[in-house]
């Protein structure tokens, strides 16, 4: 899969160097049941897997997992599942997407 130039950047900007290209290519290589297309919902999913991980490697590969069994208990992890989540991920440190 292709990673937007958000999710990418906000990778960059919560793990160290070395992390976050694992991160990225963890992501690519992801297999998560009915990820939506390219966009803001897809970027919704692939966000709630940084904000679960907080910037942690091991936490990152919890959450993926929690993803690819079932990407609607991640929103609910990551208190992203109500329609206000751009201002949830917002308070938490994220760019607008």
């Amino acid at each position: 899969m292709v990673l937007s130039d958000l999710v990418t950047a906000e990778i960059h900007a919560r793990f160290t160097p070395t992390s976050a290209a694992k991160v990225a290519a963890e992501l690519a290589r992801s297999a998560i049941p009915s990820l939506p297309e390219p966009g803001r919902w897809r970027d919704r999913i692939l966000l709630g897997i940084l904000v679960v991980a907080e910037g942690k490697l091991g936490a990152f590969r919890r959450a993926l997992r929690l993803a690819e069994t079932d990407w609607r208990d991640l929103l609910l992890a990551a208190t992203l599942h109500t329609q206000d989540w751009a201002v949830v991920s917002a308070r938490a440190g994220f760019r607008d997407p």
